[in-house]
């Protein structure tokens, strides 16, 4: 199966011209990654479109699949493979793997990570070969991927103390992981948003009141403005200087208190309490029994 049946000539990836017919690896994934996200399918149909995602996967970067150009993705294109009659396709996916499959062991000294995903139906890494690639490193410790399905790494492997291996089912696990831990920053994050947003609507309630403050303030301010005009003149006539702070003090005291004292003493017996309890509050009185 070829990647897609463009040609070689062709620029980028168009569905309707290169993959016409819904055959190529590009359609299959999508295929089979939809059945991997159902939740009807069977497990045994799962566990094929897991192999096959995989394998696409790497198919998908085989240069032999990046075009048809009428070869079925070098099926056709014939050689000859020490003695050996074969064709492209079958070079790359056979031959060339097993010359390397045969220096795997030499190889897996060289390397501090080593991502493995074949279609083997059996393990091609064993743990006594782990075991003396270990060793020719002098211990130096090799992180070992296995993304295959069946496990392309026995799982014995894991006993030794200088190779960290993880499978596909723990790298299922680290995602279930960071998936809790970013659902635990979610509950966070609400918690933090409910509380700014109490606090919010509590500052857009106050603005409410803000138009009534300012007014209160503005004449606040007419009657210090009132007084203190008066003052200067009485100043400027050569009154006694402490007279006149006295008369200010005064001027200010009465005009500020005279509207809630006109208030109470014209209260209607119903409101009167009310009105009794709400200048309490405001000015902190505290009344003698």
């Amino acid at each position: 199966m070829a990647l897609c049946e463009r040609s070689l000539e062709a620029e980028g990836y168009d569905r309707e011209r290169d993959c016409s017919k819904s055959a190529c690896i590009v359609s299959k994934l999508q295929q089979f990654v939809a059945l991997l996200g159902s939740g009807t399918a069977a497990k045994q149909e799962r566990r094929d479109s897991l192999r096959f995602v995989l394998r696409f996967v790497a198919d998908i970067h085989q240069p032999l699949h990046c075009a048809d150009n009428n070869d079925r993705g070098g099926n056709n294109a014939s050689f000859v493979w020490e003695d050996r009659k074969a064709h492209l396709h079958q070079i790359w996916d056979h031959y060339v793997l097993v010359n390397t499959l045969n220096e795997l062991p030499e190889q897996l000294a060289l390397h501090d990570i080593v991502v493995t995903c074949t279609a083997s139906t059996l393990p091609i890494l064993g743990k006594g070969m782990l075991e003396r690639a270990i060793k020719a490193r002098k211990h130096r410790p090799i992180f070992v991927v296995d993304l295959a399905v069946p496990r392309d790494v026995e799982p014995e492997v894991a006993e030794l103390d200088d190779v960290f291996l993880y499978s596909v089912d723990d790298l299922g696990e680290i995602v279930k992981e960071g998936l809790d831990s970013r659902q635990g920053a979610v509950a966070q994050a609400e918690a933090i948003i409910d509380t700014n947003v109490v606090n919010f609507m509590h500052w857009l309630e106050s603005r409410e009141v803000v138009p009534t403050i300012r007014a209160l303030r503005d004449q606040a301010e007419r009657y210090r403005r009132h007084e203190l005009d008066r003052a200067k003149k009485l100043l400027a006539k050569g009154e006694d200087p402490h007279q006149i702070l006295e008369s200010l003090s005064n001027g200010l005291t009465n005009k500020f208190l005279h509207i809630p004292s006109y208030a109470l003493n014209h209260a209607v017996a119903d409101e009167r309490d009310d009105l009794v309890e709400l200048i309490n509050r405001l000015y902190h009185l505290h009344r003698s029994e």
